[in-house]
């Protein structure tokens, strides 16, 4: 008995122990998970403590090696996504529990944001809630069933799925067991039980209310205009050309794409996103902030007309008559208009009605014809025989009619490469509104395929050399982009390397160690897409237009002409669509793509996935709090006589005088916050394996372009400032080891200036920083690059 007696003592202090524990856990899971949640299409970054960064870069000598430096991570205050603040409304509801610091809403939403984030299910979220409970006091007010947590939140669903039986797409039978079948008489699967692969679950979202859920969170940064880069697409001729007589308006841009779901079946997901173009970059790209319209989960390929049907019935709906919201109390009528659908080029056929992009008028801009090519075995698009007759809405119409007729009774045909009508073209027009993924149509395509060609036509030796030169790259903390893959493997690589090689390193990379005439062919290049990225006016946009143009047109010359595919042929319009809708930084499917990726682990197991998707969708977006406005602040402070100011001290009171500035007014920091862009100084980054102090900025005296590493920065009241270590420019030019047109030598040398550091020291204000600057080692110099979109999605 006293065994049993010590034994059940024992057992009891355990419980009691466990339960001490699990309340600590609760009290904190109730204290941190509004800051602990995040975006996975936004960061997936982890959080660092500052006081910790600050005593690291103190205990690290100065000129500490990249060799013993450490991996950056990113914190609150370099991440460009900004923290949940503060509930949408007003909570009224009662006390969790007598004596208890939050209402029962707040801590259903709090945990339920906490499980959304987590990715959990509704069992285990409804298990979690029912372990909580019993460890709250008694009573209490926590519900432990999806209709209390429902009923809590005050949230009603707006999404509704339907089946429909793979074979016709017609809508199924579902008897009280969940059994489907197919009641068409005219199909072969008609009246028999239906396996999950040979069902077609359509999900529709209701559209109008996710739209006012995200104006609602993000009023504060509506209708600011300092926000909106000037390449942004607000500032572009489609947006800006609508009338000016519609008041709040709303503008989407739509994409859709597939991805595999469940490998097992060969199930695949098909969303149809949009996002609001009123909204500010790259808060636009937020998971958060992108609508979901609708899903189509199968093994099968989605039907265009059928999958949008009733997205686009609600679309012509809001957009023909309009539809009001309430934002805080406040009711807004709302005008809904279309920017542009975007997706690569095998879901543009598809949604599109298109013949593929292999085909022989896969062109949808322009009236190009394809060859078929009995040496490659490919269709090509001679650049000497392009037809660029522009294509038009009316047109598309007819030759689409003309082919549905054509089809009605034997096999599919296209008429100039149109196959039929697309419901998606009730509410774009045709090809204006249609636009090329530079993600997909460059990042990965056209550099990878350009990159096997060198790898077909150097030795080894080179290809090592340049791989050493990418793995020795040092980046800016925001661009995570390390080269795992060997050059030789660059269909491997990720869109976000393709990105960063064509916009920033691939030239100075490649110039040291290709042959002369590849370097210079692919200089062309990557200047024409630099400037398209991120036009800094018009006239780089039509210079742009006229290189690659060049390119395209000399790509035989260099290559065989088996480079001449449609996905050559398409970049020359993408000056074009850069005038319409903006940078191509600003048009892409980086946000969407990760979207995809985000939504995908919402489903769990193989049945009903759509419907789990668009249920934890639809309910993440009832958690989720109001936007905090971003802010122009600067952190880490340090004192004058910090010893890591040692030998600038001097030269910095020497500006202080020349400037007028009041040394006792002014305090010294090592990171700024310019809004969604963190510059870092040279004393914060030693310690790291990042560079984001090196900076392009307009010198204030001589109005020229000027290059430098930010070495601390000064607030002085309202005033910020800058003390920036000069680069001078190197006698040595980028186009001293190319061979280009004289007229391009200016602009090439503009955008991969060659540069040494010297010893000269300014003190500017920070409103004449332009961008972080990416530095490359270039015989025995170094080779900059601008970062003009610092804040794009990966």
């Amino acid at each position: 008995m006293l065994r049993f007696k010590a034994a059940a003592s024992k057992k009891v202090k355990a419980r009691r122990a466990q339960r001490h524990l699990h309340r600590e856990i609760i009290d904190q899971l109730f204290r941190s998970v509004d800051i602990s949640s995040s975006d996975d299409n936004e960061s997936d970054h982890n959080e660092t403590d500052e006081g910790k960064t600050e005593s690291l870069s103190a205990s690290l000598p100065l000129g500490v090696s990249a060799e013993k430096s450490i991996n950056y991570k990113i914190d609150q205050f370099d991440d460009t996504q900004l923290p949940n603040e503060e509930p949408i409304e007003i909570d009224n509801s009662d006390w969790l529990f007598d004596g208890s610091r939050i209402t029962a809403k707040d801590a259903v939403r709090r945990l339920t944001s906490f499980m959304i984030d987590f990715n959990r299910n509704k069992r285990t979220v409804i298990g979690l809630l029912r372990i909580i409970k019993g460890l709250l006091p008694t009573p209490n007010r926590l519900p432990t069933t999806w209709k209390g947590i429902l009923k809590a939140l005050g949230h009603v669903s707006t999404s509704h799925s339907s089946y429909l039986c793979a074979n016709c797409l017609k809508h199924c039978r579902k008897n009280l067991h969940g059994v489907k079948s197919c009641v068409d008489e005219e199909c072969i699967k008609r009246n028999r039980m239906l396996k999950s692969n040979e069902i077609v679950e359509l999900t529709h979202l209701d559209i109008r209310s996710q739209i006012q859920a995200i104006l609602t969170r993000n009023q504060p940064l509506l209708n600011r205009c300092d926000l909106y880069p000037a390449t942004d697409v607000c500032f572009a001729d489609h947006y800006r050309n609508q009338s000016d007589s519609m008041s709040n308006r709303v503008t989407l841009i739509v994409h859709t794409d597939g991805a595999p779901v469940v490998k097992s079946s060969k199930q695949s997901l098909w969303p149809c996103f949009a996002s609001l173009v009123e909204l500010p970059p790259p808060v636009r790209d937020y998971q958060k902030n992108i609508i979901l319209m609708s899903l189509w989960t199968s093994k099968k390929k989605p039907d265009a007309n059928v999958f949008l049907e009733e997205t686009i019935e609600e679309l012509k709906h809001l957009i023909n008559r309009g539809t009001s919201i309430f934002i805080n109390g406040y009711e807004y009528q709302i005008t809904l208009q279309t920017q542009y659908f975007v997706s690569d080029l095998p879901a543009k056929a598809l949604f599109c009605r298109t013949i593929n992009f292999n085909g022989y008028s896969a062109c949808t801009e322009c009236c190009s014809k394809g060859e078929w090519s009995g040496l490659y075995k490919v269709v090509v698009y001679p650049f000497t025989r392009n037809n660029l007759t522009p294509r038009t809405h009316a047109e598309y119409l007819d030759a689409a009619k003309e082919a549905q007729k054509k089809s009605a009774h034997g096999k599919a045909v296209s008429i100039r490469g149109i196959k039929g009508l697309s419901t998606l073209l009730e509410v774009f027009e045709y090809p204006s509104q249609i636009t090329f993924d530079y993600m997909h149509l460059i990042c990965l395509g056209h550099i990878p395929s350009l990159i096997k060609r060198w790898c077909q036509r150097v030795d080894k030796s080179a290809l090592h050399a340049i791989d050493v030169s990418l793995d020795q790259l040092l980046l800016p903390h925001n661009l995570s982009i390390p080269f795992l893959e060997s050059i030789e493997h660059a269909e491997q690589w990720k869109a976000k390397n393709s990105r960063l090689f064509v916009l920033n390193v691939g030239v100075p990379v490649v110039t040291l160690h290709l042959p002369r005439l590849l370097a210079s062919h692919y200089l062309l290049y990557s200047l024409s897409i630099i400037m398209l990225h991120a036009p800094k006016s018009n006239d780089e946009t039509n210079l742009a237009e006229d290189i690659i143009n060049y390119y395209c047109k000399t790509s035989t010359l260099v290559h065989d002409p088996s480079i001449e595919l449609f996905s050559l042929h398409a970049h020359i319009h993408l000056a074009q669509q850069v005038r319409r809708h903006g940078g191509l930084g600003h048009t892409s499917a980086f946000g969407f793509e990760s979207c995809i990726r985000f939504i995908q682990k919402k489903a769990h197991g193989s049945k009903n996935l759509g419907s789990q998707i668009s249920y934890w969708i639809d309910l993440q977006s009832t958690v989720q709090a109001k936007t905090k406005v971003p802010t122009l602040s600067v952190v880490n402070e340090i004192r004058l006589d910090d010893r890591r100011l040692t030998t600038y001290r001097p030269i910095l009171l020497e500006q202080f005088e020349t400037n007028g500035i009041d040394l006792n007014s002014c305090t010294f920091h090592l990171r700024l916050k310019n809004f969604f862009v963190t510059y870092h100084t040279t004393i914060y980054d030693q310690p790291f394996k990042c560079r984001s102090f090196i900076v392009s900025f307009s010198d204030p005296v001589h109005k020229l372009l000027r290059y430098g590493n930010i070495i601390v920065f000064v607030r002085t009241n309202e005033q910020f400032y800058a003390l920036i270590q000069r680069y001078r420019l190197s006698e040595k030019c980028i186009t001293n080891y190319v061979d280009i047109p004289c007229s391009l030598h200016l602009k090439a040398n503009e955008l991969f200036p060659l540069v040494e550091p010297s010893d000269e020291l300014i003190l500017i204000p920070i409103t004449e920083i332009r961008h972080k600057c990416v530095k490359v080692p270039f015989d025995n110099v170094f080779c900059l690059s601008e970062i003009r979109l610092d804040y794009e999605h990966d």
